[in-house]
């Protein structure tokens, strides 16, 4: 294959809408290659509690198991360990610190442990084996830099180091290569930021960088193989000025590289998610005239210059279940070995030196995995599945 990157080579395509009532301030998580879509506020300013799953190989959506408690909105959201966590919000007008599981196999939610205070409109992401909730505002309508991370084998929270600055709201985030990315959110009452920070899951520490081009709050953004995608969000007070453009961050160079703007015009609080190889999904939301329930696909282009396949590399077995092995015909070039779940999570990386090798992949979770093995010059992208 030959996947020359571009701007010329990103388009949006429209998919079915989420087969339910228009929403903005809804949530969203990633399990496997599918995506989860649920809570918000409706059309007729109800709060919601239903979900619905998406799968990308049929481009169908599904209806799961609603959330058993109250309807809600500004949600933060991740996935750890092949289930999906939603976190806080706004329920019955009050900020609630309830935390809720949903399991695909058994279609079922539990509610596990709470936040160590209430907090909605707060960014999130996972990494490391742990979820993360950053900012948003507190119980006392003050917006926070607060840091809280949760355990799933414990089932408990603890304090991280704050995000640097003072109290922010509506922020997004990304996460690429084990290092979240928190990007602009809005001041007390309603002042866009451009500010980025990076977090290093290993370090603990706090880095600016390179910020957004534009200021935004309730933007919407996700990890992809090369950094992160922002796309949408608003400016000023009430009422808002929606956006529609859409940002592409590069971890390498740290810069903000323009995408093409989102088709269906300007969109704030929608919802955002990332499959493998190159696809970005995104929909819902409001432009401050109306709700949606539309949904799309960004492809993005994969930067890949392959030399001839004979000189590639193969791997098998597919599906895998106790290794995987990949093999290459230029032993005497040295390559570096990536690969990622399909919630773009880190699982492992290595130098291959050699012709062959093995990656033991007994402990690694049922599923779809990206491995990328990169030589210095080329990068080639390959998906797998593991079965045990």
């Amino acid at each position: 294959m030959c996947l020359a990157g571009g701007l010329h080579a990103q388009s949006w395509v429209q998919l079915p809408d989420l087969p339910a009532i228009e929403r903005d301030d809804g949530s969203a998580f990633v399990i496997g290659e599918e995506v989860y879509v649920g809570t918000g506020m409706d059309g007729g300013f109800q709060l919601t509690a239903d979900w619905y799953r998406f799968t990308p190989s049929t481009n169908s959506w599904t209806a799961v198991a609603p959330m058993p408690a109250a309807g809600r909105q500004y949600c933060a959201t991740f996935s750890l360990n092949g289930q999906g966590y939603v976190v806080g919000g706004i329920v019955a007008g009050v900020t609630s610190s309830e935390v809720w599981k949903y399991d695909p196999p058994t279609d079922s939610w539990t509610s596990v442990a709470p936040l160590l205070q209430p907090l909605y409109a707060a960014t999130s992401f996972a990494m490391a084996g742990y979820g993360h909730v950053v900012s948003g505002f507190l119980e006392n309508g003050q917006p926070s830099n607060i840091h809280l991370r949760y355990d799933p084998v414990t089932d408990g929270w603890s304090a991280r180091p704050d995000l640097p600055g003072p109290g922010i709201h509506r922020a997004s985030s990304f996460v690429y290569a084990d290092n979240a990315y928190v990007i602009g959110g809005s001041l007390l009452p309603f002042e866009a930021l451009g500010s980025t920070w990076t977090f290093d899951a290993e370090l603990g520490t706090w880095e600016g960088i390179a910020p957004l081009p534009a200021q935004r709050f309730s933007s919407d953004a996700v990890g992809v193989v090369d950094g992160g995608v922002l796309v949408g969000g608003a400016t000023g007070g009430a009422p808002f000025v929606t956006h529609g453009e859409v940002w592409h961050y590069h971890t390498t160079s740290d810069q903000w590289q323009p995408y093409p703007s989102f088709p269906a015009g300007t969109r704030r609080s929608a919802v955002i998610a990332f499959t493998p190889p190159n696809r970005v999904y995104y929909g819902t939301g409001s432009d401050m005239a109306a709700r949606y329930k539309d949904w799309w696909m960004l492809e993005l282009p994969v930067t890949v210059e392959e030399r001839d396949a004979r000189a590639g590399f193969f791997m098998g077995p597919v599906p895998a279940q106790d290794h995987l092995i990949l093999t290459r015909e230029d032993p005497v070039r040295s390559a570096h070995v990536i690969i990622r779940d399909a919630t773009g999570r880190l699982i492992h990386q290595e130098p291959w030196q050699s012709g062959r090798t093995v990656l033991p992949t007994r402990t690694w979770s049922n599923g779809t995995y990206l491995l990328t093995v990169n030589d210095g010059s080329t990068q080639e992208y390959r998906r797998f599945v593991i079965q045990h």
